[in-house]
C-alpha cells in the first residue's frame, strides 16, 4: 500500500494493496499489444492528504520548470550577426526537398506502420473521503463518502 506521513502525524494508509498484471505481445501484422489488469483499487482521502499531494506536486513543477531566457536580453541583432561568431546561436531545422531525379525519389516515408494500443482493464475503484475530526477524536478518519 501507499502511506502519506504529514508533519506531526501517524503515517495513514492512502492506497491499500492491489494486484498489477502487465502483459505485452508483438504480432507481425497485429502490431504491439499491451494489458494492464488492475484488482479492486481502494483510496482513502483526507483533507490533509490532499493538501500533503498538492504540495508534493507543486515542489516538483517548481523544481522542473526551466529558465525562459529573458527576450530583452536575448534579441537577436541583426547587424552584430555576421561579427558576432562565437556566441551560441539557435540552429533552425534542416529541410529535405521532395523531388525526383532520375526515378530516385527522396523524402518519402516508409508506408507500413506498425500499431500500438494499451489496455487497461480495472475491475473496481473505490474511493472514500474521510473527515478529520478535531479535539478527543484527533488523528481519528471517520469516513463520509464511499464513491
Amino acid at each position: 500500500g501507499l502511506h502519506i506521513i504529514s508533519n506531526n502525524r501517524k503515517p495513514h494508509l492512502v492506497l491499500h494493496p492491489c494486484d498489477l498484471e502487465f502483459s505485452k505481445t508483438f504480432k507481425s501484422e497485429e502490431g504491439l499489444k499491451m494489458l494492464t489488469s488492475v484488482s479492486t483499487i481502494d483510496i482513502h482521502l483526507s483533507a490533509t492528504i490532499v493538501h500533503t499531494i498538492l504540495d508534493v506536486m507543486e515542489e516538483i513543477n517548481l523544481n522542473l520548470q526551466t529558465e525562459e531566457p529573458d527576450p530583452l536580453t536575448n534579441v537577436c541583432h541583426m547587424g552584430n550577426d555576421l561579427e558576432d561568431l562565437w556566441s551560441p546561436k539557435k540552429i533552425a531545422p534542416q529541410m529535405f526537398p521532395q523531388h525526383s531525379v532520375d526515378n530516385v525519389t527522396y523524402g518519402q516515408q516508409c508506408e507500413s506502420r506498425l500499431s500500438e494500443s494499451l489496455t487497461v482493464c480495472m475491475t473496481k475503484l473505490r474511493v472514500v473521503l474521510e473527515l478529520e475530526p478535531a479535539g478527543a477524536l484527533a488523528g481519528v478518519k471517520v469516513p463520509v463518502v464511499m464513491v
